[in-house]
């Protein structure tokens, strides 16, 4: 990170404006310098601003600590996003469009009230963590010993029944 004049970072210096922005301008900021990432966390929204699903260069989409009871299709028109976080809502689905996300490495699902995952995230073969932490699930899908990239996996806290041998052996869970 380069520093400016009065040796304070430009980094700190762009966290401290944005930090007090809505969401509307921070989309529009995003939108209007074609920032990598877009945080929209802990700002109570119940659903996602239409604008959002328009910025396909964004590469990290923060949307924890919000109120959302789903994420819909259109977050699949995102195909650069690396990293995506949802934690902290209330989902009890994800859409199955996530599976569009060819160049996620990163997802942040914990703290939500899944109860299954769709089939099409077997396709992110980027994916090198998984957080499910906390959730309703009662038994992981077998396709998650298959994710090539996925070195961490995150699954304590839901009430699980059925684990499949491979992932149990894969990813030492108990």
């Amino acid at each position: 990170m380069s520093e400016d004049w009065d040796g304070v970072s430009q980094g700190a210096y762009w966290d401290s404006v944005t930090a007090c922005q809505s969401p509307d301008e921070r989309i529009k900021t995003a939108a209007r310098w074609q920032s990598a990432e877009l945080d929209l966390h802990g700002h109570y929204l119940r659903q996602i601003p239409a604008q959002v699903w328009t910025l396909t260069h964004v590469t990290e989409l923060h949307l924890y600590l919000n109120e959302l009871t789903e994420l819909p299709d259109e977050v699949g028109q995102l195909t650069s996003l690396t990293w995506l976080a949802v934690d902290g809502n209330k989902l009890r689905t994800l859409p199955g469009s996530i599976g569009q996300l060819g160049e996620l490495t990163r997802l942040d699902v914990q703290d939500n009230q899944l109860i299954s995952l769709p089939d099409t995230l077997a396709g992110l073969s980027k994916l090198t963590e998984l957080n499910l932490a906390r959730n309703n699930l009662r038994s992981l899908p077998a396709w998650l010993a298959d994710l090539p990239a996925l070195t961490a996996l995150y699954v304590s806290g839901n009430p699980l029944e059925d684990i499949p041998p491979s992932v149990a052996a894969r990813y030492a869970l108990r």
